[in-house]
């Protein structure tokens, strides 16, 4: 749909729910899950990483086993999937060489930083949610592996402003200090069934079950941008606008 408004454009159909979404000039890639045999169960199975074009068609499988989070940049997708361990890889989008230089964790949500990947990961209940930072092969800038431990029982989405980066969990959002392995609290936030974090221009937006909702990054001034709808989902930005979805639609409001 245009962003000036319009009735909505479906672009792909298909079976099972969408979770992470991405886009490059040419294309949409995100993950899907479907339930096989009667159960629902994450596997390598039913996860799967589709692409389809802007233009729209038929989705087709780009890789095998996509579940968490996703990014992209001009050359390379990074994706969570699912394979003989939890894995973060990183997948050219027009050889589909795979580079797979992290295995263990299922990562939630991954944001570019630089020459880095940050991500998030969740265990379990009794073991500390920890936010990640992994350099790129062949990354030039000094970055090194870091992580932050948060004091929360579950992680979700990381965003980044500049050099600044950001994740919310369960009860709050908090500013990330990698080198010093710290995180300072920014807000507290209710829980959402969905989840959302978007960060630009100083100012972090946010969701909740009933609510769209802004503080700016130091704190300060934190207000309610919507409270007409029911349930929250996606956020995302641009120069000059915040798009979210609310009850199955599309809206945007001026940042």
């Amino acid at each position: 749909m245009p962003k000036s408004g319009s009735e909505a454009v479906t672009l792909a159909r298909g079976e099972g729910w969408a979770t992470a979404l991405v886009a490059d000039d040419r294309s949409l890639y995100f993950n899907r899950r479907q339930c096989l045999a009667g159960t629902c169960a994450i596997s390598r199975a039913n996860s799967y990483t589709m692409r389809v074009p802007k233009s729209g068609g038929t989705p087709e499988l780009f890789h095998q086993g996509g579940w968490g989070g996703l990014d992209i940049d001009s050359a390379h997708i990074y994706i969570g999937v699912i394979s003989r361990e939890y894995s973060l890889v990183r997948i050219d989008k027009v050889t589909r060489v795979l580079g797979n230089f992290h295995d263990g964790f299922l990562p939630e949500s991954i944001a570019l930083l630089g020459q880095s990947l940050v991500w998030t990961a969740n265990f379990s209940p009794s073991t500390p949610t920890f936010l990640f930072r992994t350099p790129l092969p062949g990354a030039s800038d000094g970055s090194k592996p870091a992580s932050v431990a948060l004091n929360d029982p579950e992680v979700g989405p990381v965003a980044v402003d500049g050099q600044h980066v950001f994740v919310r969990t369960k009860h709050s959002i908090f500013r990330a200090d990698l080198p010093a392995k710290q995180a300072t609290l920014v807000t507290t936030v209710r829980n959402a069934p969905v989840a959302a974090l978007a960060a630009g221009g100083g100012t972090l937006y946010w969701n909740d079950h009933a609510s769209l909702n802004a503080v700016s990054e130091n704190g300060t001034n934190p207000r309610s941008l919507d409270t007409t709808g029911k349930v929250y989902g996606q956020i995302t930005l641009d120069a000059q606008s915040i798009y979210f979805l609310r009850d199955g639609q599309v809206f945007r409001l001026q940042r």
